[in-house]
């Protein structure tokens, strides 16, 4: 099977000094696959201020056969200074 994997980040769209709620990028895959791949995406880190509530969402928007657009989002007083995740997709 052809497989990709990888690790994303709101590092990779704004500095951790500048929190902010709505994160999204995309990641294109090391290799196009002939089909939309199925994906699998955890958790793997994140940074919040500890005297308000943690909320998160990581979600996606788009899975191609080159990429993905991924959502890492707070809400209501979260502050999110950073999140990461990462993916593996597999046709």
């Amino acid at each position: 099977p052809n497989v990709a994997s990888g690790t994303f980040s709101t590092d990779d769209v704004r500095e951790s000094s500048k929190p902010q709620q709505d994160n999204t990028a995309t990641v294109n895959f090391d290799r196009s696959f002939e089909d939309t791949p199925r994906l699998a995406m955890a958790l793997s880190g994140f940074d919040y201020d500890h005297s308000k509530n943690l909320r998160l969402r990581l979600s996606t928007s788009a899975v191609t056969e080159t990429g993905v657009t991924w959502h890492l989002q707070s809400w209501a007083d979260s502050v999110m200074y950073s999140a990461s995740a990462s993916y593996f997709a597999w046709s």
